[in-house]
């Protein structure tokens, strides 16, 4: 459960994530569940709409999406839901 406080969200527990460990759990689910990099960029940006250079920066951990596009991945990937769910 999230209770709101100011601009931010706060979950019950105080388990935080770090940045890095938030990019390298998207980028292992994503490829986990969509196989070899070409089809994995092909089909990220087919979900969310992004650019190719940002899907392949999101593949390889650079960096994680935010937002919407996080949303779309988890509307489309269940492995991506469950990483960023806390259940996977």
């Amino acid at each position: 459960m999230f209770h709101k406080k100011g601009n931010r969200f706060y979950r019950k527990c105080d388990e935080r994530v770090s940045a890095s460990d938030y990019r390298e759990a998207i980028s292992d689910a994503l490829s986990q569940e969509l196989g070899g990099a070409g089809r994995a960029t092909k089909s990220t940006m087919r979900w969310t709409g992004a650019s190719e250079r940002t899907a392949k920066n999101w593949i390889s951990g650079s960096y994680g999406p935010t937002g919407e596009n996080l949303i779309a991945l988890m509307k489309h990937s269940d492995t991506v839901f469950a990483v960023t769910s806390g259940s996977g």
